[in-house]
């Protein structure tokens, strides 16, 4: 088996949008194919890319990654990570934002969203016709302080109704949702 270099594969083109200032604006996480190339690689891997891949966590920023690698390849490196789909973009930075405290804020609003939107959809799916008296709470609830009590009125209604099991269909569903790489780590 040959060994596997990362720049044997054919450069992008430039209409796709893998520019380095998009690349910059990201946080990545490590996909199941990026943590499966990890773990077969045995050497495999050039050291920076395999160093690169590792240090994708789902918290640093691309610019971030891209300074980790001396030669000054790290976007690049980023990029091709990203087409062999080993990277995946969850979150995109306000333009200029580097600093930890912008990227954890960002990394905030997007698990709050995708919590909202999956308890929407599992509260819709368990409580049928009467969730026509939720819709309106989940349309209005704008931050993770208003979503909680929601979902714990969800949660009883689902426990009253349908059982401790239903709830717990929905609590799950809703927590994966806020965390998604949870189960990738």
């Amino acid at each position: 088996m040959t060994a596997l270099r990362i720049h044997e594969t054919f450069a992008p083109d430039p209409g796709w949008g893998f520019g380095v200032d998009r690349i910059n604006h990201l946080v990545y996480r490590k996909t199941i194919a990026g943590h499966n190339a990890l773990e077969r690689s045995d050497g495999a891997l050039r050291p920076e890319v395999s160093r690169l891949l590792t240090m994708v966590n789902a918290r640093l920023s691309g610019e971030q990654l891209a300074a980790t690698i001396r030669s000054g390849e790290g976007a690049d490196l980023l990029r091709q990570l990203e087409i062999r789909g080993w990277i995946e973009p969850i979150a995109t930075l306000p333009r200029f934002a580097s600093d930890p405290c912008a990227i954890e804020e960002c990394l905030a609003e997007q698990r709050f969203f995708a919590a909202k939107s999956a308890a929407e959809a599992a509260a819709r799916e368990l409580l049928g016709s009467h969730y026509s008296s939720y819709a309106l709470a989940f349309a209005g609830c704008i931050n993770s302080r208003e979503l909680r009590p929601l979902v714990q009125s969800v949660c009883d209604r689902l426990t009253r109704t349908l059982g401790a099991d239903a709830a717990t269909v929905f609590i799950e569903s809703v927590r994966d949702a806020a965390n998604p790489h949870a189960d990738r780590m």
